[in-house]
């Protein structure tokens, strides 16, 4: 199991950008902004797989907000790996410190 994470409240818009070459975002993924949520696994080209209400879905690291956990968390992907530090490539400052 892994980390408790919300995916950011942000308009459709912004996801919509940020999401480009992540899977994009359809109206599933739309209902699923400020909602939390579970991190499953990270895929081969760093993007969250996260579980809201049953669902997976593909994030860009800069969708995905830690829960409960302010900068230095470490995130945890089950029982091996975990994740201290999370930077970017857009240059924006994501739920992960």
């Amino acid at each position: 199991m892994g980390s408790k994470v919300r995916i950011r409240a942000v308009n459709a818009a912004y996801a919509q950008a940020v999401q480009q070459n992540h899977s994009g975002l359809d109206e599933e993924k739309k209902g699923m902004l400020g909602k939390e949520g579970t991190l499953d696994s990270v895929d081969s080209d760093g993007d969250f797989m996260v579980t809201v209400n049953g669902t997976t879905r593909c994030w860009n690291a800069c969708m995905v907000e830690v829960l409960g956990a302010g900068r230095g968390a470490t995130l945890k992907l089950g029982r091996w790996v975990h994740i201290s530090t999370c930077t970017c490539a857009r240059g924006e400052e994501g739920g992960l410190t």
